[in-house]
Protein backbone atom coordinates (compact mmCIF):
# COMPACT_ATOMS: atom_id res chain seq x y z
CA UNK A 1 0.00 0.00 0.00
CA UNK A 2 2.90 2.37 0.71
CA UNK A 3 4.24 1.80 -2.82
CA UNK A 4 0.94 2.91 -4.34
CA UNK A 5 0.77 6.00 -2.10
CA UNK A 6 4.33 6.90 -3.10
CA UNK A 7 3.45 6.33 -6.79
CA UNK A 8 0.36 8.57 -6.49
CA UNK A 9 2.41 11.38 -4.91
CA UNK A 10 5.16 11.09 -7.55
CA UNK A 11 2.57 10.90 -10.37
CA UNK A 12 0.71 13.98 -9.13
CA UNK A 13 3.94 16.00 -8.82
CA UNK A 14 5.17 14.86 -12.24
CA UNK A 15 1.85 15.59 -13.96
CA UNK A 16 1.63 19.05 -12.37
CA UNK A 17 5.18 19.84 -13.49
CA UNK A 18 4.67 18.42 -16.98
CA UNK A 19 1.29 20.02 -17.57
CA UNK A 20 2.83 23.35 -16.58
CA UNK A 21 5.56 22.80 -19.24
CA UNK A 22 8.36 22.98 -16.67
CA UNK A 23 9.72 19.46 -17.02
CA UNK A 24 12.34 17.93 -19.29
CA UNK A 25 11.35 14.27 -18.86
CA UNK A 26 12.47 11.49 -21.20
CA UNK A 27 10.23 11.19 -24.28
CA UNK A 28 9.26 8.07 -26.20
CA UNK A 29 7.16 7.97 -29.38
CA UNK A 30 4.47 5.28 -29.21
CA UNK A 31 1.26 4.06 -30.79
CA UNK A 32 -1.74 3.97 -28.47
CA UNK A 33 -5.16 2.41 -28.44
CA UNK A 34 -7.84 3.39 -25.95
CA UNK A 35 -11.32 2.21 -25.07
CA UNK A 36 -13.96 3.00 -22.47
CA UNK A 37 -15.85 0.79 -20.09
CA UNK A 38 -19.47 1.89 -20.11
CA UNK A 39 -20.65 3.89 -17.12
CA UNK A 40 -22.55 1.79 -14.63
CA UNK A 41 -20.94 -1.46 -15.75
CA UNK A 42 -19.83 -3.28 -12.64
CA UNK A 43 -16.50 -5.06 -12.28
CA UNK A 44 -16.20 -8.83 -12.66
CA UNK A 45 -15.63 -10.90 -9.52
CA UNK A 46 -11.84 -10.61 -9.75
CA UNK A 47 -12.10 -6.85 -10.27
CA UNK A 48 -14.45 -6.50 -7.31
CA UNK A 49 -12.14 -8.48 -5.03
CA UNK A 50 -9.16 -6.45 -6.27
CA UNK A 51 -10.94 -3.16 -5.54
CA UNK A 52 -12.04 -4.28 -2.11
CA UNK A 53 -8.54 -5.50 -1.27
CA UNK A 54 -6.80 -2.34 -2.51
CA UNK A 55 -9.38 0.12 -1.20
CA UNK A 56 -9.93 1.56 -4.70
CA UNK A 57 -13.38 2.67 -5.64
CA UNK A 58 -15.15 4.09 -8.63
CA UNK A 59 -17.80 6.74 -8.47
CA UNK A 60 -21.20 5.70 -9.89
CA UNK A 61 -21.59 6.82 -13.50
CA UNK A 62 -17.87 7.45 -13.97
CA UNK A 63 -16.65 6.11 -17.30
CA UNK A 64 -13.28 4.39 -17.18
CA UNK A 65 -10.83 4.79 -20.05
CA UNK A 66 -8.09 2.23 -20.59
CA UNK A 67 -5.01 2.83 -22.76
CA UNK A 68 -2.68 0.28 -24.34
CA UNK A 69 0.76 1.52 -25.45
CA UNK A 70 2.75 -0.04 -28.29
CA UNK A 71 6.25 0.61 -29.65
CA UNK A 72 6.14 3.16 -32.49
CA UNK A 73 7.34 0.59 -35.02
CA UNK A 74 5.15 -2.33 -33.90
CA UNK A 75 3.36 -4.09 -36.78
CA UNK A 76 -0.30 -5.09 -36.85
CA UNK A 77 -0.97 -7.88 -34.35
CA UNK A 78 1.67 -6.76 -31.82
CA UNK A 79 0.93 -6.89 -28.11
CA UNK A 80 1.18 -3.70 -26.02
CA UNK A 81 4.14 -3.20 -23.71
CA UNK A 82 2.09 -1.21 -21.16
CA UNK A 83 -1.55 -0.62 -20.18
CA UNK A 84 -3.06 1.98 -17.89
CA UNK A 85 -6.34 3.34 -16.62
CA UNK A 86 -6.60 7.04 -17.40
CA UNK A 87 -7.91 9.81 -15.18
CA UNK A 88 -11.25 11.18 -16.43
CA UNK A 89 -11.20 13.81 -19.16
CA UNK A 90 -7.95 12.75 -20.84
CA UNK A 91 -9.26 11.86 -24.30
CA UNK A 92 -11.97 13.37 -26.47
CA UNK A 93 -13.65 10.15 -27.66
CA UNK A 94 -14.74 6.86 -26.13
CA UNK A 95 -12.29 4.81 -28.17
CA UNK A 96 -9.64 5.17 -30.82
CA UNK A 97 -6.03 4.70 -31.83
CA UNK A 98 -3.17 6.90 -32.93
CA UNK A 99 0.35 8.03 -32.30
CA UNK A 100 1.45 9.67 -29.08
CA UNK A 101 4.45 10.64 -26.99
CA UNK A 102 5.08 9.26 -23.52
CA UNK A 103 6.79 11.74 -21.21
CA UNK A 104 8.43 10.05 -18.25
CA UNK A 105 8.93 6.39 -17.37
CA UNK A 106 7.21 4.15 -19.94
CA UNK A 107 7.35 1.04 -17.74
CA UNK A 108 5.17 -0.82 -15.23
CA UNK A 109 4.73 1.39 -12.17
CA UNK A 110 6.33 4.31 -14.05
CA UNK A 111 5.45 7.95 -13.53
CA UNK A 112 4.32 9.34 -16.90
CA UNK A 113 2.01 11.47 -19.02
CA UNK A 114 0.87 10.52 -22.55
CA UNK A 115 0.25 13.29 -25.09
CA UNK A 116 -1.58 12.83 -28.37
CA UNK A 117 -3.99 14.63 -30.67
CA UNK A 118 -6.79 12.90 -28.75
CA UNK A 119 -5.75 14.56 -25.48
CA UNK A 120 -3.37 14.42 -22.55
CA UNK A 121 -3.61 11.22 -20.56
CA UNK A 122 -2.59 11.02 -16.92
CA UNK A 123 -2.74 7.56 -15.30
CA UNK A 124 -5.26 7.06 -12.49
CA UNK A 125 -3.20 4.21 -11.03
CA UNK A 126 0.24 2.72 -11.70
CA UNK A 127 0.68 1.55 -15.32
CA UNK A 128 0.98 -2.23 -15.61
CA UNK A 129 2.22 -5.05 -17.78
CA UNK A 130 -0.65 -6.09 -20.07
CA UNK A 131 -2.64 -9.22 -19.32
CA UNK A 132 -3.75 -11.85 -21.81
CA UNK A 133 -6.93 -9.87 -22.55
CA UNK A 134 -5.06 -6.74 -23.72
CA UNK A 135 -5.84 -5.81 -27.33
CA UNK A 136 -3.35 -6.30 -30.15
CA UNK A 137 -2.37 -3.38 -32.40
CA UNK A 138 -4.67 -2.93 -35.37
CA UNK A 139 -4.85 -0.42 -38.18
CA UNK A 140 -8.58 -1.07 -38.63
CA UNK A 141 -10.49 -0.26 -35.46
CA UNK A 142 -9.98 0.14 -31.74
CA UNK A 143 -11.13 -2.57 -29.36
Amino acid sequence: MDDERRWRAEQAAFAAEHLGWHGAAPRRPVKMMWWSVAAGRGPDVTGLISRLWSGRSRRPGEEQVFVALFAADDPVGSRPFLVLRAQPGGVTSARGRGVATVHGEAEPGGVLVVESRAGTIVPAEPPATPGDDAPSWTEVDAR
